[in-house]
């Protein structure tokens, strides 16, 4: 039994021995291949890769001077658009500005007696005089009217 045993430990160190010769002869041989390079394999396959790799060369610059090209182009329509867009706003302030203008007919101008008057934009004083203030605070018996008199909205201010 002992005898048994030591013929399958010796025939399977051996086998393993021959396995591991076998694989290290099979690395070795590939090994030299490897070493050797591409160019070397043949004089017209170093042609051919050369030439792949100026084709590479010239189609990658041509897509990244197009893609220079495009983006210039692309920075050229925005910046057109952000200054129409900026004149557009500027047209449209202005305009704004002449139609605040045009419906604000009255200016204040304070007279000695201490009294808002209303002045159209003309220069032409109207009739009716603006109250610095109006009183509005409750009192006992008659009620105070607090109403603002027409054009003096912005004039006259309220005390409550």
């Amino acid at each position: 039994m002992e005898d048994d045993r030591q013929k399958k430990v010796l025939l399977m160190r051996t086998g393993i021995v021959i396995f591991m010769v076998l694989l290290f002869s099979v690395w070795a041989y590939n090994l030299k291949n490897v070493w050797l390079g591409a160019p070397s394999l043949s004089s017209t396959g170093a042609n051919d890769n050369g030439a792949a790799w100026s084709n590479l060369k010239n189609d990658l610059s041509r897509v990244l001077t197009d893609t220079k090209s495009q983006l210039q182009e692309i920075e050229k329509a925005r910046t057109t658009k952000e200054q129409s867009d900026q004149t557009a706003l500027i047209n449209n302030l202005l305009g704004g500005v002449g139609k605040l203008a045009a419906a604000t007919s009255s200016i204040a101008a304070t007279s000695s007696a201490g009294t808002i008057i209303a002045t159209s934009t003309a220069g032409v004083k109207d009739k009716v005089t603006c109250p610095e203030s109006i009183n509005c605070m409750p009192t006992i018996g008659a009620a105070r009217p607090c109403k603002v008199p027409a054009g003096c909205e912005h004039i006259t201010i309220i005390a409550y």
